[in-house]
């Protein structure tokens, strides 16, 4: 071979070089902007899965992919009965690293607040999904079905978040009489739900009015005198928050409304979660809302 064939071989090679690094910038920038799209979908065969959030355990179960679990944290382990006999990992902000080692998961499920554990799962070469709180009632019924994706069952997802909306849709269409005024209160003494919250969004499909409904924030910290002053007809507390007697005790409580008829009800924990009993918790509040005077029974 001449020096001008060699001349004309090593140009050639450039451009194929070129030529590739420009086909391989190209399919980076197409994978990036999917993965901005779309969630991070794990494959098909996925068997073994810790789920640091109950909304996930309780959807994996809805779906009949329950057996699929083979860890959750603290919290799920002592709210869902399906899960009572599973290992514990620890919570989302302080998760065991060497326990979830220990179960050699195919998938973490976490919430993306938790941000500084997902980091240290992945550091470890785990895939960990991690999933965006819920909003509104749309947001909750995606996140459904983005977890069923998580493990192959996307279609599954699809038909149980088909029920739910067939089931809200039936409660929401009983006729009501005017809502009444409802205070919910979260884990927290004195913080609530405003816009922006499927909570919210459930109490006004029940027929409810939201106390907090006019917050600037989602979950504000509400002064007792301006509850005190709103005097709502029904009041909500999450279960593992302040019990309906302590609140009673609350000075100046006595004299509202709710605390009067006697309409302090508590949220069940497993009502409370975003997940796929959105209709048992719609046609709770509806219930209570409908009873005048007395405590009404839980589902």
């Amino acid at each position: 071979m001449g020096p001008g064939s060699l001349n004309e071989m090593k140009a050639y090679n450039r451009v194929l070089l070129a030529a590739g690094v420009a086909s391989t910038i190209a399919v980076l920038s197409v994978y990036a902007v999917s993965v901005k799209r779309r969630p991070e979908v794990s494959k098909p065969g996925v068997r073994r899965v810790v789920s640091l959030s109950t909304s996930a355990a309780e959807t994996l179960i809805a779906i009949g992919a329950g057996s699929k679990l083979v860890g959750v944290d603290d919290y799920t382990k002592k709210c869902l009965p399906e899960c009572r006999n599973l290992p514990s990992v620890g919570t989302g902000a302080k998760v065991s690293l060497e326990s979830v080692l220990g179960l050699s998961p195919d998938l973490v499920i976490a919430w993306s607040y938790d941000g500084d554990s997902v980091r240290r799962l992945r550091g470890l070469g785990l895939h960990v999904a991690a999933l965006d709180v819920p909003h509104g009632v749309q947001e909750v019924l995606d996140l459904i079905v983005r977890t069923a994706a998580e493990v192959g069952l996307e279609r599954e997802g699809k038909r149980l978040v088909k029920g739910i909306e067939t089931d809200l849709a039936a409660a929401a269409r009983r006729e009501r009489t005017p809502g009444p005024l409802v205070y919910y209160e979260l884990y927290t003494g004195y913080k609530s739900v405003g816009k922006g919250t499927y909570t919210h969004e459930l109490i006004e499909r029940a027929g409810g009015r939201n106390l907090a409904g006019d917050s600037p924030v989602r979950y504000p910290i509400l002064n007792s005198e301006r509850i005190i002053e709103m005097d709502p007809d029904v009041i909500i507390v999450c279960e593992g928050g302040d019990s309906p007697e302590a609140i009673r005790a609350r000075p100046g409580w006595s004299g509202l409304k709710a605390v009067r008829q006697n309409r302090i009800h508590v949220m069940p924990t497993k009502l409370s979660t975003p997940g796929p009993d959105l209709p048992k918790a719609l046609r709770q509040m509806i219930k209570w809302f409908q009873t005048q005077g007395a405590e009404a029974p839980s589902e």
